[in-house]
């Protein structure tokens, strides 16, 4: 096989893959721009990986195809996490509204990884509630906030790597989870 024709097959199955991926999926706009970004950066970075091979062209092609499939990868496990927060919200939600009281700490204002650890590690809670807990240990980060935490600000004398700031759940955390979840969920289908 010639070099001319491993080039040609190369560039347009790059071309379909970039192409459909950019088209003929629904990529919301919000992240076209993304993806375009994606595109001429791998056209870059694999072009300068096959200067002087003469595989230039499908170089280039072929560094801008992997950049997208990785993108799509990703796009996809994100969404495949926020479709399991979808299905469990509403129960999750009822859950740590009743048993507010029952996971809170030494702060009966929010909920924190500690409390929420303390609860997992109590046996006060069924196999569900225990469920329950996980998965919120697991998604703190979408259902809380971020506060300052004093715990973590203190150094001896050195600076700190980590900022001093951890991840909590409040009463209004879990009120407005619903709407903050579908509309990540929307910006990241396109769908509603």
């Amino acid at each position: 096989m010639s070099y001319d024709l491993l080039n040609l097959l190369a560039v347009a199955i790059s071309c379909l893959v970039i192409l459909t991926s950019f088209f003929g999926t629904t990529v919301p706009a919000n992240q076209k721009t993304t993806l375009l970004a994606l595109i001429f950066a791998g056209f870059f970075c694999g072009s300068l990986l096959t200067v002087g091979t003469g595989f230039i062209f499908a170089g280039a092609f072929s560094g801008a195809m992997l950049l997208v499939l990785a993108f799509r990868g990703v796009r996809r496990l994100v969404i495949a996490e926020l479709q399991a927060q979808l299905q469990n919200y509403e129960a999750m939600v009822k859950f740590a509204t009743e048993r507010f009281a029952a996971i809170t700490g030494a702060e009966p204002d929010q909920i924190t990884r500690r409390d929420l650890y303390r609860a997992i590690d109590s046996g006060n809670f069924t196999g569900d509630e225990l469920a329950m807990l996980k998965h919120m240990l697991r998604y703190i980060y979408d259902i809380g906030h971020s506060r300052y935490d004093r715990s973590m600000a203190i150094s001896a004398g050195y600076p700190t790597m980590m900022p001093p700031y951890s991840h909590a759940i409040s009463k209004a955390d879990l009120e407005s989870y619903e709407s903050r979840l579908k509309e990540r969920y929307r910006s990241w289908t396109g769908l509603n």
